[in-house]
């Protein structure tokens, strides 16, 4: 075999060099395949042996994505080349680790035994199988479905968004089938007469059965961590569209930015404004607001929530002709250890903006020698390079906003611009490497998938596997959209905030459902019941939407090593052990066989 390949690559390179390059892949195949099929004979002919086993799957992917490459290299499909390689690689590093998985689970302890047990089970069921295969071709084709003319920094988020959500769903469906299936296979089949006649408890069972699950989603977290970011990097090497494309890929995307938000200038400033509007609220409709005079105090939580909006909406706006300024504070790091820091903008214009563009002038620090004009597109994201020598001693950023007369620009109307409340002012600066944020990412999703295969046990464990892998992945897609279910159910039957009392809070069912049922709006008082169904459930719910990462890394925003450590102590420990716990009870009760005399 080794001759045969010394010949292949001998040959081939000599027709290579002699400009015979078509001639030379054939040649290199051949022998290729023909080494193969010699390893093959002696792999077959020692077949029964477990290390010829593995070494022959090993062999026969390798052989099959060499003969695809050399195929692909021949009609210049050089992107499905990359795509082919990139699957095996994902493929031949899952099955390397795998095997290396079941050798360091191999001890004595019952419960490395039925985690090992769960990982030779998981690899033989055909929709893991399938699901597998979807997981190691999703991450290397990615790549094939997004459109070369796009600007090199969209292609990259496209990429970093569609893969993580990707392999977000895909292992979380993997997660809740093998661990679902594993526990009511066995329950059905009686499999579970023979581990359980050994020294084995429940509890261990249970505990066997997700360290088997974490082990393996963490081997399939970290070979499609590896293939992102490989991809990721392939995919910055090609050629921009625009000059500037590749410096703002590696300035905003391929990089951990930190996330500043903008302050009042003057502390009290919101304040004041949140008076003046109550008071002139109160004027006009006391029935709501209250009389004029009163203390705010006396103001309804509902009531005061909508004037802190409106008064936020009204100071991220700038009226024609006028100007506001914001203070971006903490920034002694970036004045420190970088050269600039980014402002980010995404103004919109209230009418309807010439050309789609609005006109900004910008202060920076009350310096009048620091004043910039840009013409910015309406509704879109916009980034400025400031320099950190502008920052202050104390750290402090100040940024006052001018909306110029449009009409002196170019004869359009003046208007009112605005600025998203949450992010349509930003202030950001480098912390950390794509690298490490990256690797923070896939921490995050192994602890979801660490709490979903706990669920997956505990549904398993009183259900059969229909309606568990059901009630697991309703579970699974509330948490996954928590924060849009809470929101969506608080605005469908206005309950009260948080900052209410908690009595207040505990009558404001009754009482609204009663007050409903007296005026005959029957509607209202079925939503009300809804909404406090939807909202209990709710909060059996954990909230993954919290610890999302796919927005971060796909916009290079940093992943807090808090973040991290909140949601192990959140997923990893109080919801996984809570689900767990209950899981071991209900399975404790369980009677596994009676004994009929």
């Amino acid at each position: 075999m080794l001759s045969l390949l010394v010949a292949g690559g001998a040959i081939s390179a000599w027709l290579w060099l002699t400009d015979q390059r078509l001639a030379a892949i054939w040649v290199n195949g051949t022998f290729d395949l023909l080494a193969a099929a010699w390893l093959a004979m002696g792999l077959w002919r020692w077949r029964s042996h477990p290390v010829a086993g593995r070494i022959g799957v090993v062999v026969a992917g390798t052989a099959t994505a060499a003969l695809l490459c050399n195929i692909f290299i021949v009609f210049e499909r050089n992107a499905l080349t990359i795509t082919t390689v990139g699957v095996w690689a994902m493929s031949i590093g899952f099955y390397l680790a795998l095997q290396l998985a079941r050798r360091l689970l191999s001890g004595g302890w019952p419960v490395l035994g039925v985690a090992r047990t769960l990982l030779d089970e998981a690899v033989r069921l055909k929709a893991v199988a399938v699901l597998l295969v979807m997981l190691f071709i999703l991450v290397p084709c990615i790549p094939l479905l997004i459109d070369p003319t796009e600007r090199l920094t969209y292609r990259v988020q496209q990429f970093l968004t569609y893969s993580l959500i990707g392999i977000t769903t895909l292992l979380s469906l993997l997660t809740i089938v093998v661990a679902v299936t594993t526990i009511t296979r066995e329950l059905e089949q009686r499999q579970i007469f023979l581990t359980m006649s050994k020294p084995v408890s429940r509890g261990q069972y249970l505990l066997g059965k997700w360290l088997g699950m974490a082990v393996l989603n963490a081997l399939l977290v970290a070979v499609c961590g590896v293939a992102i970011y490989t991809f990721t990097m392939l995919l910055a090497q090609q050629p921009a569209t625009m000059p500037e494309d590749a410096r703002e890929l590696h300035e905003q995307v391929l990089v951990a930015r930190q996330v500043v938000s903008p302050r009042p200038q003057d502390p009290a400033q919101l304040s004041q404004a949140f008076s003046e509007r109550l008071a002139t609220l109160r004027q006009q409709e006391p029935q709501l607001y209250g009389q004029p005079g009163e203390a705010e105090s006396a103001l309804r939580n509902e009531a005061r929530d909508a004037i802190q909006k409106q008064v936020i909406t009204a100071w991220f706006a700038v009226s024609p002709r006028s100007s506001q300024t914001y203070v971006f504070r903490g920034l002694t790091p970036a004045r420190q250890n970088a050269q600039t820091v980014q402002f980010r903008l995404k103004p919109k214009s209230a009418g309807v903006p010439k050309e789609d563009v609005v006109y900004l002038a910008l202060r920076f620090n009350n310096r009048n020698d620091r004043v910039m004009t840009r013409k910015i597109g309406d509704g879109k994201y916009h980034v400025i390079e400031v320099p950190t020598e502008l920052i202050d001693d104390k750290g402090d950023l100040s940024i006052e906003i001018y909306n110029p007369p449009r009409e002196q620009i170019d004869g359009g109307s003046a208007t009112t611009i605005n600025f998203n409340t949450t992010d349509g002012l930003q202030l950001l600066y480098r912390v950390d490497s794509f690298e490490a944020n990256l690797t923070r990412a896939m921490i995050l999703l192994w602890l979801r998938l660490c709490f979903l295969g706990m669920l997956a046990l505990a549904t398993g464990t009183f259900l059969g596997f229909p309606v568990a892998a059901l009630l697991a992945t309703l579970i699974c897609v509330a948490a996954s959209g928590s924060s849009f279910l809470n929101q969506s159910l608080s605005d469908y039957a206005a309950f009260p905030k948080a900052t209410v009392p908690l009595w207040d809070r505990l009558m404001f069912i009754p009482r609204g459902f009663i007050d409903f049922l007296q005026k005959g709006e029957f509607w209202n008082a079925f939503k009300l019941i809804v909404a406090l169904i939807g909202s209990s459930f709710m909060k059996l719910v954990p909230g993954f939407s919290e610890f999302s990462p796919t927005q971060s890394i796909a916009y290079g925003l940093h992943l807090p090593f808090h973040l991290v450590g909140r949601a192990a102590l959140w997923l990893g420990v109080i919801w996984t052990g809570a689900t767990g716990i209950v899981a071991w009870l209900i399975f404790r009760a369980r009677e596994l066989a009676r004994v009929q005399v």
